[in-house]
């Protein structure tokens, strides 16, 4: 069952469990969370909490950026699969370096920010 996108969840990983993984499950051949090839989704999939503070996930964000963060955050790193960023305007989620991408490129594609409203 998918959590509404107001719902403050109390982990990463429930987020996971509840939103991304069954989103994934009835998509498989999605790449992002809202299906789309291209373009930003500022639309809210969910938000969890994680040290204190609450984060947003927004649907651009890539199934396989989710999945490496869960799998470090459950088996690896606990809560220091993340790393903060300060941006222009606000706090965002990246992984980790010690996180592993098997990626090329230096684009994210996981949009993770502080939830400040």
């Amino acid at each position: 069952m998918f959590a509404d996108s107001e719902t403050i969840l109390s982990s990463f990983p429930t987020f996971m469990q509840r939103v991304a993984l069954p989103m994934h499950l009835a998509n498989p051949g999605h790449r992002r969370l809202d299906g789309n090839e291209t373009k930003g989704n500022w639309d809210v999939a969910g938000r969890f909490r994680w040290k204190g503070r609450i984060w947003k996930v927004h649907m651009d964000s890539h199934f396989e950026s989710l999945l490496l963060a869960y799998y470090a955050y459950q088996h690896v790193l606990q809560e220091d699969a993340f790393v903060e960023a300060d941006m222009q305007n606000g706090v965002r989620l990246d992984l980790a370096p010690t996180v592993v991408t098997p990626r090329r490129t230096e684009d994210r594609y996981l949009y993770i920010y502080r939830d400040e409203g």
